[in-house]
């Protein structure tokens, strides 16, 4: 019992039981309950396999200054525009480690995700010990499957923002301290350097929150001021180098709409909507209810709730984060990668009202406080044990094939790659570190209908073009490889122009048609002299041309 009364060491063992709920709710069943895999498991979507190779670039170039040609269709120039942080944090661990970066990569998100719920923790326990003890649970987050298309679609650079703008927010809460604005300045040029859209809504928050801090107090201190704008130009002393790239690629190149968008792109069927809270989703306009009544009525409401400041830092940053998370209708896509964090940003908001409700039954303690906050962790990870099983897009086969060709191919080969996962999320297939070519599906298709085999297929470039592949003119001048004459050149090639061809020979029901057109082409190359087996497994068939260039 010494044990129970000593509330620190309670408090301890509540964070430890979140954290391991955590890991074996999310990885754990994700990754088969193991830290090492001998391919990627469970990576359903592009952003998986893209986030894992562009570590391996920093790994291959020694540098994050430019990504590697195979990712950038050959070019060795083209500047690395995408948050650096995480694909440096991935590389060092894998390097340090035996782990493949798929795994690092992964593996920090999480550690990421979970280090941003205790300190979000530490946030509310400012307000409130008890509330800070009944949001754990609500941000394990298990209460449908979009909530957890961060981890299978590999959205690890929105994690890696997540955790940035709680760190933030925490380090607001410290502004008025000695060296306060150097915390706060350096989690700002983080957040940038870890996800942009992230640091634009983190710093909507901000002026959000001094706005209605001014409404509600009528003042905000000089000393606080200075310390704000202290803050910012160090952020912008640190970021400078990359707020460059961001105008040059992601403001440059992307015009902005606004317009209702009704799904998020990166995985148009799993939308996070509020309706995948389930019945505590309810909880949430209570809170909002509460909020507006401490506006209105404050005196009434903290009279209500005495040991509660209820128009906190943590309400305020919950309400912001859920009026972000409807941007979508005015044309922010990334809006829905926001809502996927809900969870963890509304844990307050939920929190607030279970207590609010419990206190009108009962008297709070902090004994009731442990109790609910356990009860609810358990309840909420134990009804998602088993929803979650490991699985993905690519087989061991399909890894075993890509490993081959990035290790005993000539380093300029050029790699064509037919229907199948290295075609339908395209970027898969960078993972060979070799400069990759696509069938054009459209013509693959065609032909499969009308039942023939061509002697000639159009073979496509596959590489990252969202950003035009820029490249540095001078420091503050950019070009761009898609807009230049040369892009044309390798953009489209010939199918006897390649050096390998990459053919699977397995996949589901729902492509059965598709793969036995593979076999088919597969047998027509074989069937020329100068084409010969490379490797082979269950999954997949590499065939090696002799003679690039050479047609029947």
């Amino acid at each position: 019992m010494t044990f129970f009364n000593d509330r620190k060491k309670v408090e301890i063992l509540i964070i430890i039981i979140f954290i391991i709920a955590m890991l074996f709710v999310k990885s754990g069943q994700l990754w088969d309950h193991k830290i090492m895999h001998d391919y990627p498991i469970s990576f359903r979507a592009n952003d998986n396999f893209f986030h894992s190779m562009a570590p391996e670039s920093i790994k291959d170039e020694i540098s994050y200054q430019n990504f590697a040609n195979y990712i950038t269709c050959g070019y060795e120039d083209v500047v690395a525009y995408l948050p650096p942080f995480i694909y440096h944090m991935s590389a060092m661990l894998s390097s340090l480690s035996m782990l493949e970066t798929y795994d690092t990569t992964h593996l920090i998100a999480i550690f990421l995700i979970s280090s941003a719920c205790v300190i979000l923790y530490f946030v509310i326990k400012g307000v409130n010990k008890e509330i800070a003890l009944l949001s754990l649970p609500f941000m394990i987050g298990v209460f449908s499957l979009p909530f957890e298309i961060a981890y299978q679609w590999g959205l690890w650079l929105f994690m890696s923002g997540v955790f940035f703008v709680i760190c933030v927010v925490w380090s607001l809460t410290k502004i008025n301290e000695k060296y306060g604005f150097l915390l706060l300045g350096l989690f700002l040029a983080a957040t940038s350097l870890a996800h942009f859209s992230e640091l634009v809504f983190v710093i909507g928050f901000i002026v959000f929150y001094y706005i209605l801090k001014l409404i509600y107090t009528g003042k905000i201190e000089k000393t606080e001021i200075k310390n704000l704008m202290l803050a910012f130009g160090v952020f912008a002393i640190i970021s400078a180098y990359y707020i460059i790239i961001v105008y040059f690629t992601y403001l440059k190149v992307n015009t902005l709409v606004f317009d209702n968008v009704e799904v998020p792109i990166f995985a148009p069927t799993q939308g996070v909507n509020f309706s995948n809270f389930g019945i505590i989703q309810f909880l949430l306009p209570f809170a909002i209810l509460l909020g507006i009544g401490a506006f209105l009525y404050k005196k009434d409401i903290e009279s209500l709730l005495p040991n509660v400041k209820i128009l906190s830092m943590p309400f305020v940053f919950s309400l912001f984060m859920l009026i972000i998370g409807f941007t979508n209708y005015i044309g922010f896509n990334r809006a829905f990668q926001t809502r996927i964090a809900w969870p963890i940003y509304l844990s307050f908001m939920m929190a607030l009202s279970v207590y609010f409700v419990i206190s009108f039954f009962k008297k709070w303690k902090y004994s009731l406080s442990v109790a609910v906050s356990l009860l609810l962790i358990i309840v909420f990870s134990s009804t998602y044990i088993g929803m979650i099983v490991p699985g993905g897009i690519m087989g061991k086969g399909t890894w075993d094939g890509i490993v081959w060709l990035g290790e005993e191919t000539p380093t300029n080969s050029k790699i064509m790659h037919f229907y199948g996962p290295t075609i339908t999320q395209n970027l898969i297939s960078i993972s060979t570190k070799r400069v990759p070519y696509g069938i054009n599906t459209n013509e693959y298709v065609e032909a499969l209908q009308n039942g023939i085999i061509k002697n000639d297929y159009e073979a496509q470039i596959l590489c990252l073009t969202d950003m035009k592949l820029p490249y540095r003119k001078s420091p503050l001048e950019f070009g761009y490889h898609t807009e230049d004459a040369d892009f044309q050149d390798i953009n489209i090639a010939s199918m006897w122009d390649m050096d390998y061809y990459f053919i699977p020979i397995v996949g589901s029901q729902r492509d059965e048609a598709l793969i036995m057109y593979n076999r088919a082409i597969g047998e027509y190359l074989m069937n020329q002299t100068w084409i010969d087996m490379a490797y082979v497994n269950n999954e997949i068939v590499i065939l090696k041309n002799s003679e690039p260039g050479r047609k029947t």
